[in-house]
């Protein structure tokens, strides 16, 4: 149970740091084209804008960036599932 909470706490670790990048990027991105990723993410898979390399980059950034929530959201309910089990 240890060498679990172990594990999953350095892939926390981890996933937080790529988190942060990743967040970076999406904050340029926003910036520069006045949009949430999240608008953005919607006009690009409606098909509202050009599939131009910055898009691209960006919704595949995005992506990656819900992916990272989620997995970071599945090791705190794990986390707490351990904890829970060790009182």
């Amino acid at each position: 149970m240890m060498d679990e909470r172990r594990f999953l706490l350095q892939e926390l670790k981890e996933i937080e740091k790529d988190m942060q990048r990743v967040r970076e990027i999406l904050k340029r991105l926003e910036k520069d084209h006045g949009m949430s990723s999240e608008e953005f993410s919607k006009k690009f898979e409606n098909h509202e804008l050009r599939p131009e390399r910055d898009f691209i980059s960006w919704h595949a950034h995005y992506i990656a960036y819900k992916g990272l929530v989620k997995r970071r959201e599945e090791i705190i309910h794990r986390l707490a599932e351990i904890s829970g089990k060790d009182h």
